[in-house]
């Protein structure tokens, strides 16, 4: 179905039995995985879409490191584009967006090029959007520059929103 309509296909390092702990490992359940994509199905690479698999640091603290190693290995050999679970990492932890706060700009510079997210968490995306500013993947900095902008903008009108209701509950308690 994937070649037949020219769709991207996502990979999962991990086979009938795990899902390895270590970097290498996945490392080489990713080369089966391209190898048999590419060369049996006829996959075109770019149309390989890798999830390193992020674990929760909850249960091992060493889970995320693996998994920025993993990242960086991936990106090293085959340059495919990869996307992961931000919220595996946190799962179980209190002020689990703190936590995806810090680990995806880490996992980006390690070549993550996307990510499954709570994309209403603001401190999540000012992270990322940082992440891609300090990456020099926003040139000029127009996306940070304009989200900055769009913020102040939301507050400006947010305040006038409740000065103006507070100021029809005063007249309204005269």
């Amino acid at each position: 179905i994937v070649k037949k309509y020219g769709a991207a296909v996502i990979g999962l390092p991990n086979d009938e039995e795990e899902i390895p702990e270590e970097p290498a490992r996945r490392l080489e359940l990713v080369r089966k995985l391209i190898g048999t994509a590419t060369e049996t199905y006829k996959i075109p690479i770019e149309d390989i879409v890798i999830d390193p698999l992020a674990m929760p640091v909850g249960a091992d603290t060493l889970h995320p490191t693996r998994t920025i190693d993993t990242i960086a290995m991936i990106k090293a050999e085959f340059g495919v584009n990869m996307t992961l679970g931000a919220s595996n990492v946190s799962f179980g932890m209190p002020d689990r967006h703190s936590i995806a706060a810090t680990f995806l700009p880490i996992a980006i510079s390690a070549g993550l090029t996307s990510a499954i997210m709570d994309a209403r968490a603001p401190q999540i995306i000012r992270a990322v959007k940082a992440a891609d500013l300090v990456l020099n993947r926003d040139e000029w900095g127009a996306s940070w520059i304009a989200a900055h902008r769009a913020a102040q903008k939301a507050a400006e009108q947010a305040a006038e929103q409740a000065a103006e209701a507070a100021k029809a509950q005063a007249q309204g308690a005269t």
